[in-house]
């Protein structure tokens, strides 16, 4: 486990993220709350494994975000990605843990498929 505060992880997000300290919650969802997909997304996740030396290699990034060019048609020929990131979103609160295990792991179901 890293020793790691949330404020340094907080950090991350605002600078990376141009949200400010108020838009920020454990609970926001990357995508649904924050628009944080695609290659902000990408760059947001190398941030934080630069930073604490987190271990990403098991993320399937398009299982929990969208594309950078993702479209309307993409989203809808692909429905079970869809629902899966719907039912599985990833959260700052996850993604605080991922960084406190110092690896990533999937976050848990809040919704059914």
């Amino acid at each position: 486990m890293n020793p790691v505060t949330k404020q340094e992880v907080e950090a991350i997000f605002l600078k990376q993220t141009g949200l400010r300290p108020e838009e920020l919650f454990p609970s926001s969802r990357l995508e649904q709350d924050c628009g944080i997909t695609g290659d902000d997304a990408w760059e947001l996740l190398e941030a934080i494994q630069e930073k604490f030396g987190t271990d990403l290699s098991d993320l399937d990034f398009e299982l929990y975000f969208h594309g950078e060019a993702e479209g309307l048609l993409s989203r809808l020929l692909n429905r079970s990605r869809e629902k899966h990131r719907l039912a599985f979103p990833v959260t700052v609160n996850h993604l605080f843990q991922v960084v406190e295990k110092g690896k990533w792991f999937a976050p848990p179901k809040v919704r059914k498929i």
